[in-house]
């Protein structure tokens, strides 16, 4: 592991620590065993809900501990899995995983906002930070803040993962994001194209720091810039409230580079091991 500066490290137990409060907020109980925590949600099987992972603080975890928890989650019909932020443990720790009986699953990158400031020289389009005024003749973005139009975003954004139409949401998780939005917990923006939504994008807000779920577009309207016009226009209302940390998890490689033209740099990984 590369030797962190004190601001660094900080940042990244920031993340942790948001992400761990992602999963509560969802419902989900926590439960230490010494070095690990067992993240449990008694409801929903979701793999980001139902995990073991390094206590925050720890720089290594025993192999007993991974046992219990994996037990733990396997007693209750969930599928034993570590994940982790790399950047917070040695190399020696992933090799330590595997003759533990581990497997790698998968990694996405965690991308920090860290914008370059300038100046830039006249009648260049400025590099490693959000457009200002960006605009695309006909799109429109806004933030939701009634709950009729949050209807049209979770469908929006449902149709958009999907791949399919959704022509309708459930009511009850409607009004469990509106309580979000109301308790200023998540923040959800609309994106329009000539009055027709289109895309669709959530910021989960933190005490510490805020997460930007990767854009949700209309497959036909998908890498012709309005995913970056919807990440501008978050990134604006996170310079208002002040957030010093401010990543996206990206489980897509290829847009690395629209991060880096936004302001964000690759900072470490989550990293997901399984049992063999």
């Amino acid at each position: 592991m590369p030797t962190l500066i004190r601001s660094e490290r900080q940042t990244l137990r920031a993340i942790q620590e948001h992400r761990l409060l992602r999963c509560r907020r969802a419902g989900a109980a926590y439960t230490q065993i010494s070095t690990v925590g067992v993240v449990y949600h008694s409801e929903r099987a979701d793999a980001s809900l139902n995990l073991v992972t390094p206590h925050q603080g720890v720089a290594w975890t025993r192999g007993e501990d991974l046992k219990q928890g994996f037990k733990l989650l396997e007693r209750r019909g969930r599928t034993p899995r570590l994940e982790y932020l790399r950047g917070l443990f040695p190399e020696a720790f992933s090799r330590q995983l595997v003759l533990y009986g581990l497997q790698h699953e998968a990694e996405a990158a965690v991308w920090l906002y860290s914008p370059i400031q300038g100046p830039f020289p006249a009648g260049e389009s400025p590099f490693g930070r959000p457009v200002e005024n960006g605009y695309l003749e006909g799109f429109n973005v806004e933030e939701v803040n009634t709950q009729r139009t949050l209807g049209i975003w979770l469908r929006m954004f449902r149709s958009a993962a999907y791949g399919v139409d959704i022509p309708s949401v459930d009511v009850q998780t409607v009004e469990a994001l509106q309580q979000e939005r109301v308790n200023g917990d998540s923040i959800f923006i609309l994106g329009y194209y000539h009055n027709t939504p289109i895309a669709a994008l959530q910021i989960v807000i933190g005490p510490k720091a805020a997460e930007i779920i990767e854009p949700a577009i209309i497959a036909p309207w998908s890498g012709m810039g309005f995913e970056e016009m919807m990440m501008a226009f978050a990134m604006q209302l996170l310079q208002m409230r002040n957030r010093e940390t401010v990543y996206i998890v990206a489980n897509n490689d290829t847009i690395g580079s629209r991060y880096l033209r936004l302001g964000f740099i690759q900072i470490t990984q989550v990293v997901t091991y399984v049992q063999v």
